[in-house]
């Protein structure tokens, strides 16, 4: 039987990468979601993070 847990885990990085984000320069659009939250949330400021294999990217 196949490892679900292994074929997710590779499906989630194919798409992450698909998205050409990490290592670029800083988004509009990410930068308002997470203004838009923080005052969703009354909170001082939130993040969106994309997590890599062996990284993790604000």
């Amino acid at each position: 039987m196949a490892d679900l847990t292994s074929f997710n885990e590779q499906k989630r990085l194919e798409a992450l990468h698909s998205y050409d984000i990490l290592d670029t320069d800083t988004e509009g659009d990410f930068d308002d979601l997470t203004q838009l939250a923080a005052a969703i949330c009354d909170t001082p400021i939130s993040l969106i993070s994309f997590v890599d294999k062996d990284r993790q990217w604000f």
